[in-house]
């Protein structure tokens, strides 16, 4: 559903704030979140030019291979944080944004549109909760556990590559 902002979804902002929303207040975890953002990396999902950037951006912050809780530094809630007011405006990304205001233009348009961060009940940065490592179970087995593990496969495959020979 487009808006009557030309080149605004508003469906597609809300859809993704959302999505931002429920990883942030850890409602979903690393895989939804991934399901609902990575739709908006296709220019076939949205002509909103600002909401596929953003899921651009979005896409790194999360791990592929583990459904995780959300992990970020304090910076990094700080950025989501205005992402989730930025799409709730009818702003467009522009290309001189960068730095502490993105995706605003610089602060003053971001502490405009501040309150509809606040409006979201986003907790406060808690580095236990919003900060934890992400470990792969495959990276807990220590090295020569490991190394045992894919000898005895090996091993076990030339055994029966012998026996049926």
């Amino acid at each position: 559903m487009q808006s009557h902002t030309p080149n605004v979804d508003r469906q597609a902002r809300a859809n993704l704030r959302d999505a931002l929303v429920q990883y942030m207040t850890g409602k979903i975890q690393t895989f939804a979140f991934d399901d609902r953002n990575s739709k908006y990396i296709s220019s076939r999902s949205t002509i909103d030019l600002s909401v596929r950037a953003i899921s651009c951006e979005l896409y790194s912050i999360h791990d592929d291979f583990v459904d995780h809780p959300i992990s970020v530094t304090p910076e990094g809630w700080e950025t989501l944080r205005r992402v989730v007011a930025f799409l709730g405006t009818d702003l467009h990304l522009q290309a001189d944004a960068s730095g502490g205001a993105w995706p605003f233009i610089d602060e003053n348009q971001w502490r405009d549109c501040e309150s509809l961060a606040a409006e979201c009940a986003l907790p406060n940065f808690d580095p236990i909760v919003h900060s934890r490592p992400v470990n792969h179970w495959s990276r807990k087995i220590p090295t020569k556990v490991g190394l045992t593990i894919i000898a005895a496969l090996i091993a076990a495959a030339v055994v029966i590559v012998a026996l049926s020979s």
